[in-house]
């Protein structure tokens, strides 16, 4: 059994807070709906700690786009709103879509508008859905909507996977070609530098800057996987700001 925290509110409007152990979130869950509980939130806790697990999760792109074309199926086929977001909240198999319909079919059934609901999810509905969702809604064309921006985001899924597949090559290319040049210039290069130095002589000026090359890896390779991983972790937060980003985007 796991112990989940839960946030929830009566019919009479009373919020409550509380612990509840079930066997999963889902059980958890419909065990405070058979209390006649509206339930807002639940996570789950550490059982030692006794504080909630924060886990960093992200939305599938592709889960996603499935439920938008599955929530346009089903208010075409005349199925009630709230009704379609739990279903498709029951089918899904990513997590942080299912926690998000929950909440949204919760707010919805409050008597809260969808696009208004989706507003507190930002992070799981983008704004342009958001708008597109609250002009459906004053022009009552909501199923055709949501056709269309699954039809959206399909496209720009299709279109991240082609760049992503065209970057693949390239950058495999390019780190195993770094790999081989380093392991030439740490573990061959020096056994013809003790070749060279038994020969005596002076050596070409090329030949020197590779000897040179090689005995600062050697020396310094702790230092240079530093370097590498600090401009990794700099350039990743350098991308989260805008400015940035679209930089980035124009060079590409």
């Amino acid at each position: 059994m796991a112990v989940f925290s839960y946030q929830a509110k009566t019919k009479d409007g009373k919020k409550l807070k509380g612990k509840i152990e079930s066997v999963t979130k889902r059980d958890a869950m419909e065990e405070l709906r058979s209390m006649d509980l509206v339930v807002f939130k639940v996570e789950p806790m550490n059982a030692l700690l006794n504080k909630d697990i924060t886990l960093r999760k992200t939305l599938k792109e592709k889960e996603f786009i499935i439920f938008l074309r599955q929530f346009a199926t089903l208010l075409n086929a005349g199925i009630l709103l709230v009704d379609s977001v739990e279903l498709l909240a029951k089918q899904t198999t990513d997590s942080v879509l299912m926690v998000a319909l929950e909440t949204l079919a919760s707010d919805v059934q409050n008597g809260e508008a969808l696009s208004v609901a989706m507003t507190k999810q930002p992070k799981v509905f983008p704004d342009l859905l958001v708008h597109m969702t609250h002009s459906a809604e004053v022009s009552g064309r909501l199923e055709e909507v949501m056709d269309q921006m699954a039809s959206y985001y399909e496209k720009q899924y299709r279109i991240k996977k082609k760049v992503e597949t065209a970057m693949t090559y390239p950058l495999v290319v390019g780190t195993l070609a770094i790999g081989i040049t380093i392991f030439l210039l740490v573990f061959i290069v020096p056994i013809f530098s003790d070749m060279f130095a038994s020969m005596g002589g002076e050596l070409p000026a090329i030949t020197k800057l590779v000897l040179n090359l090689s005995n600062f890896f050697k020396d310094f390779w702790i230092l240079m996987v530093l370097v590498v991983l600090l401009l990794v972790l700099a350039s990743q937060r350098l991308l989260k700001q805008e400015r940035y980003a679209y930089s980035k985007d124009v060079f590409v």
